[in-house]
């Protein structure tokens, strides 16, 4: 081959080369409009937005409580101790452990003998004292005794009046009553038994309502 011939032929082969990148790129581009064109997505027209749920509530005003928990102590509404006032033998116990009382029932009765004796005499006297009194106010309306002396006897009527309720009170002291309806304890004396102020006889709680202390955080 002479050097005509191989210069006549390099601009041939370029042409050829650039023929074949040419159809290259033009065959991709058709495949790729090709396949987007078979794609089984929607088209752009076709894209419709997925809708999304939605829950919808009517506010309303409610009651709420704050809820804590804590260690407390239950609590008796009333409670107490009762026990004797005076040094004196028990004569009658009238209750049974854990019973059930109400208001003013008498529990226990002491010995009182001596005291029902001594009011007695005191009731006489007062009763003569009352019945000289009126005696002599009668004497008085009559004008044959001074009113002095009605003045005397009534302070002395007055004064076996109140030796009569001393020893009425001291009666009271000799019988051990339930200040309040409750549940009674354990029985902590017998008849016969010697008691002397301050000695227990017997718990009483009043349980209808139960308090609870108990610690409350602070926040």
């Amino acid at each position: 081959m002479n050097d005509k011939e191989f210069h006549g032929m390099k601009p041939q082969r370029h042409r050829q080369a650039r023929t074949y990148w040419t159809r290259l790129l033009l065959g991709s581009i058709a495949a790729g409009l090709v396949a987007c064109g078979n794609s089984d997505g929607p088209g752009p027209q076709q894209r419709v937005q997925a809708a999304v749920g939605v829950t919808t509530q009517t506010a309303r005003l409610e009651p709420w409580v704050d809820r804590i928990e804590a260690l407390g102590t239950a609590r008796a509404n009333e409670s107490l101790m009762l026990s004797a006032k005076v040094t004196e033998t028990v004569a009658r116990v009238n209750f049974d452990d854990g019973q059930q009382v109400s208001e003013g029932a008498v529990l226990v009765e002491l010995t009182d003998r001596a005291e029902v004796a001594a009011l007695k005499e005191a009731q006489a006297s007062f009763a003569e004292a009352d019945k000289q009194t009126k005696r002599l106010e009668d004497l008085v309306e009559q004008g044959t005794v001074p009113r002095s002396s009605v003045d005397q006897q009534v302070a002395l009527r007055d004064q076996a009046r109140a030796r009569m309720d001393a020893i009425r009170a001291r009666l009271s002291d000799r019988v051990i009553t339930a200040p309040f309806a409750g549940q009674l304890g354990f029985r902590m004396v017998s008849p016969g038994a010697l008691v002397t102020p301050g000695t227990p006889i017997a718990t009483l709680d009043d349980i209808s309502t139960i308090k609870l202390d108990f610690p409350v955080p602070e926040r």
